[in-house]
């Protein structure tokens, strides 16, 4: 099999040069069900005619399934935001099947995350089922660090660069937390939320220590956020297991973005997505509403009017609604607004 290729513009050339010898780890997932991560190590770089450069990435280990997930790692697919293509797990020899991205200004990072300014390393500890944390820091956290200690993390503490959604600890670097989206969904999925003192304190430990003492965050509004009880919660049962959501093309394209990404984080699901922004929502697509169970509306006043023709009897809310779930873990239905 041919190597994973990635087609780059000018001045992503250095950036394939950096991967050269190291490793990441890609999530995999079958039916829609996380199966843990599948570790690539890039041993070899080539440049095509045209400008197009070649890693191949060589499986070197794959993670255990993760608990609740297939006990089948064959024929294990990705996101579509990490490979465009199945590779095989059947041999940890098989080199992956090759896959493309175009475009100048697209990152190779981009293949495992769509967060370009987020550092992700997997360390091996004891405090997950598999013997394995995964990192996720953002720049600020990354910035909390000196070049010594993210060379410790690795090193010491067995890190490598690895897949945003494989984390099992989210690293944020103050105590008043603000809600960018990956943030909510990493509550969404029962991640853990410490502060960068827990990376420091472990570096000084030289192993893995415990979380408490490490959790204490606030919200904007200074009230204190009880993260690790909203984790449990999301452990137990995914906060819109069962729910369908239709999100208002009216939303700002940022916010309507977020709150698509949450549902999908949450256990839900987000239905009909694709329709164009700022578009008043066709007849058609009302009709079809009518028919889906369990439906959650997400909106803004505008969009009462089409809220009541759709039913009368369905509550509208803002996605103030989901965002703030997603920080707590709870649904609380009564928050409507219309």
């Amino acid at each position: 099999q041919q190597g994973l290729r990635f087609r780059v513009g000018g001045g992503a050339l250095a950036e394939a040069e950096r991967l050269q010898g190291e490793s990441i780890a890609v999530p995999q997932q079958e039916n829609g069900t996380d199966c843990g991560l599948f570790v690539l190590q890039f041993d070899k770089l080539t440049v095509d005619s045209g400008a197009a450069v070649r890693l191949v990435a060589t499986p070197v280990r794959r993670r255990m399934q993760q608990p609740g997930s297939s006990n089948n790692n064959n024929n294990l697919s990705v996101p579509l935001r990490s490979l465009s293509q199945r590779p095989s797990a059947d041999d940890d020899s098989q080199e992956v099947e090759e896959a493309s991205v175009v475009g100048q200004k697209r990152k190779i990072d981009n293949i495992s995350s769509s967060h370009n300014n987020m550092c992700k390393l997997l360390a091996k500890s004891g405090s997950s089922t598999d013997g394995s944390v995964v990192l996720f820091l953002s720049e600020a956290s990354m910035q909390g660090l000196t070049a010594a200690e993210r060379r410790a993390v690795q090193q010491t503490l067995g890190g490598r660069p690895s897949a945003a959604a494989g984390a099992t600890h989210v690293v944020v670097t103050d105590r008043t937390l603000r809600r960018p989206v990956w943030l909510m969904c990493a509550m969404c999925r029962g991640q853990h939320v410490v502060l960068l003192s827990w990376v420091k304190a472990s570096l000084r430990a030289n192993r893995w220590v415990s979380v408490r003492g490490h959790l204490s965050l606030r919200n904007a509004e200074g009230e204190e956020l009880l993260c690790e009880e909203a984790r449990q919660r999301a452990r137990e049962r995914p906060l819109l297991e069962g729910w369908k959501v239709f999100v208002f093309p009216s939303l700002p394209a940022g916010e309507r973005y977020a709150a698509l990404e949450v549902v999908a984080a949450a256990g839900g699901t987000g239905v009909f997505a694709s329709l164009p922004p700022q578009q008043a929502v066709p007849k058609s697509v009302l009709r079809q509403l009518r028919q889906l169970p369990s439906l959650l509306l997400v909106g803004l006043q505008s969009d009462v009017p089409a809220a009541r023709e759709l039913d009368s009897s369905l509550p509208l809310y803002a996605p103030e609604f989901l965002f703030e779930a997603a920080m707590t873990q709870l649904l609380n239905l009564d928050h409507r607004l219309a």
